[in-house]
């Protein structure tokens, strides 16, 4: 039924209340609806969650033949993050294009530390983490977002940092595995018996990296299924 085809006359205080916040939902509806029509919304809004939530192509960040990740972040310099963002940033948006919009920088913290300020996180210690004395590039990467002026309202700055976060999480755990996967691949060709130890807590911190992982990716689905049922409404 059209909420404006209501006769007025015979609500009291809380109908009229409720038939104000059913047309302004109504009016909002049809913003939004028109905005998406105007410009490239739905695609802007996949290449995010592109990025952010699934961490596409995340593996290039690390996958160089001269990883700068593992460097301390003060012999890394900006020329070097830009020629990584580059190479990151610009492949993606090839297929994604409002990925350009994104770039490689650093944080003052680790992501870590950043979630545990961000108050995301239900109980988190009110201490701050332990932090190494010389950090490393990956502790502190991070994405900067720069909206086109007509995002700016629809993807909001503080949604993406709020995401980026995720996608730092994602890089930790995915350079995890890699880690793991080399240095048990290493024990495999040493044959060693007295690297037994050493071996079954390397597998067991690789399987419960994985788990993680798998668990962000599904929570991840879980919720772009249901933000996407709910815009095509």
């Amino acid at each position: 039924l059209d909420p404006l085809s209501v006769d007025w006359a015979k609500l009291d205080v809380n109908g009229v209340k409720r038939k104000v916040q059913e047309i302004e939902k109504l009016k909002s509806a049809l913003v939004l609806k028109q905005l998406r029509t105007a410009i490239p919304f739905d695609s802007a809004i996949r290449d995010t969650m592109t990025l952010l939530l699934k961490g596409r192509d995340i593996d290039v960040l690390f996958k160089q033949e001269e990883s700068i990740l593992y460097k301390p972040v003060e012999e890394v310099s900006k020329q070097q993050i830009r020629r990584l963002s580059d190479i990151f940033i610009k492949g993606l948006a090839t297929r994604f294009p409002f990925v350009s919009n994104f770039e490689l920088s650093t944080s003052s913290s680790n992501v870590f530390e950043d979630l545990r300020k961000s108050r995301l996180i239900k109980e988190a210690p009110t201490d701050p983490l332990p932090a190494r004395e010389q950090p490393i590039l990956l502790d502190l990467l991070t994405l900067t977002y720069t909206p086109p002026v007509n995002m700016e309202k629809l993807i909001p700055n503080y949604v993406v940092t709020m995401y980026i976060h995720l996608f730092r999480v994602l890089l930790q755990l995915h350079v995890a595995i890699n880690c793991l996967s080399d240095a048990m691949f290493e024990i495999g060709l040493m044959r060693d018996a007295n690297s037994y130890g050493r071996a079954v807590i390397i597998t067991s911190l690789h399987r419960n990296v994985l788990d993680v992982t798998v668990n962000i990716a599904d929570a991840v689905t879980h919720a772009m299924v249901v933000f996407e049922t709910e815009m095509a409404k």
